[in-house]
């Protein structure tokens, strides 16, 4: 290995974190499991672990490595982004720069009441010409009809178009009798009781900056009878054109969306 590599792979690692809950409060007893390389080979693989102190605080010092990653969690809570993150100490433009007095926060949520939920996690074929897709996001089954507490309508318009050429589509999506409000909590476990509208809508015209084939969408649903959920809608334009539905929906009506342990 040659002495700049060499060096690369021996920057300065000092590391400084810190561990809160959802109230921004410290969380001490938090394990902390750290892992870095010293050289681009598995014996220079290092490990090393401690826990969150009572101001929710852990560091790591004097060592050194080109990254380090970071793995944190503690029974009773949820761990934000898996519970992992990685941090640059050299070869990138995202470097940290390590300070003991503006740590590194690591969130984690405290588990509460959990309830049995009906999941969905399924695929659908779509059509392109705006034949609605009803389905029932207790069963999961499907008709070419309105008749589903969920609907599906796209129009594509990929005909004659060569791989990688743009084209306009747009999906829009119905809650007959109920709606749906978008939301990028990551620990979204409470649908809000008020801001549903009936439809969502999904618009990619072909000359708009940014245009992609595959959307992604994010929202809590409160349904007709009263029952409310929550889902990630993802629509491929292309090729096969399907959206895929990963739901929950809590049958009680209750708006509690954290399940079960």
């Amino acid at each position: 290995m040659n002495q700049r590599a060499l060096v690369q792979w021996q920057a300065p690692i000092n590391f400084y974190g810190k561990v809160v809950d959802e109230s921004n409060n410290p969380v001490s007893g938090a394990n902390i499991h750290f892992r870095w390389s010293e050289k681009p080979a598995a014996d220079g693989m290092r490990t090393a672990d401690t826990e969150s102190d009572a101001g929710g605080l852990f560091s790591l010092q004097g060592e050194s490595g080109r990254s380090l990653t970071v793995w944190f969690g503690k029974d009773g809570y949820y761990a934000s982004q898996g519970g992992q993150k990685t941090f640059l100490y050299a070869l990138g433009p995202d470097i940290i720069s390590p300070d003991p007095y503006n740590p590194i926060i690591f969130h984690l949520r405290k588990k509460g009441q959990g309830e049995t939920l009906i999941k969905l996690k399924k695929n659908y074929r779509v059509a392109r010409d705006g034949t609605p897709l009803a389905i029932d996001l207790a069963s999961g089954a499907s008709a070419p009809s309105e008749s589903g507490n969920f609907v599906v309508r796209c129009w594509t318009q990929d005909a004659g178009k060569r791989s990688g050429e743009r084209y306009d589509w747009r999906c829009v999506l119905t809650i007959p009798g109920g709606g749906a409000v978008t939301n990028d909590d990551e620990f979204a476990f409470e649908a809000p009781e008020e801001g549903y509208v009936p439809t969502l809508e999904i618009a990619m015209p072909a000359d708009q900056p940014g245009w992609q084939d595959e959307v992604d969408l994010k929202f809590y649903y409160h349904l007709a009878d009263g029952r409310y959920g929550r889902m990630t809608f993802s629509m491929i334009a292309g090729g096969q054109h399907f959206c895929m539905i990963d739901s929950v929906l809590n049958p009680s009506g209750s708006r509690n969306l954290e399940p079960s342990q």
